[in-house]
């Protein structure tokens, strides 16, 4: 609400201008989409920063999701720990050798294989196949069962994703 206030209140300015916050409060699409929570401040902790770009990494599969025309329904994501640095990319299936091939191509191609790679307990991640891709990268593999707060740098980019996806849909 406060950004579109101040949006609003950069190129135009009326008497009772506090009604854009009405306005808002009964938009169906913001209503829907966006997840307001309160905001609580997180303890501060000491974590080990990766040195340089694609060091530490993440990935993960959002989905299923509606299906595209490309006949795609889940999202694999990749993020580096240093720059942050996202990247979404689109699979039909969450099998082993999709994941492993979406990530060969897009990832390892375009930047290098990371050196160490934090991933959830998924089946796709925890094949024979994608385990062998990781070690002929040499990668080192680190997984988290049942902690998705422990990737949250990424469990947060798929929130936003997912608003931004809720309204194109």
């Amino acid at each position: 609400m406060n950004k579109t206030y101040a949006a609003i209140r950069e190129h135009y300015k009326w008497t009772n201008m506090r009604e854009v916050e009405e306005y808002v409060k009964r938009c169906p699409k913001f209503q829907l989409n966006k997840a307001l929570r309160p905001r609580e401040k997180a303890p501060m902790e000491i974590t080990s920063t990766a040195k340089q770009p694609f060091e530490n990494c993440a990935l993960d599969i959002v989905g299923p999701l509606t299906e595209s025309t490309s006949e795609n329904k889940y999202i694999l994501t990749f993020q580096d720990a240093l720059s942050k640095y996202l990247a979404a990319i689109p699979i039909p299936h969450q099998d082993a050798e999709t994941v492993a091939r979406a990530f060969v191509l897009n990832i390892v191609l375009k930047f290098g294989a990371p050196a160490q790679l934090l991933r959830d307990q998924g089946s796709n991640f925890l094949s024979d196949l994608f385990k062998n891709v990781c070690r002929l990268l040499r990668i080192k593999v680190q997984t988290t069962p049942f902690r998705p707060e422990s990737n949250g740098g990424l469990q947060r980019s798929h929130r936003v994703l997912a608003e931004h996806l809720r309204h194109c849909v």
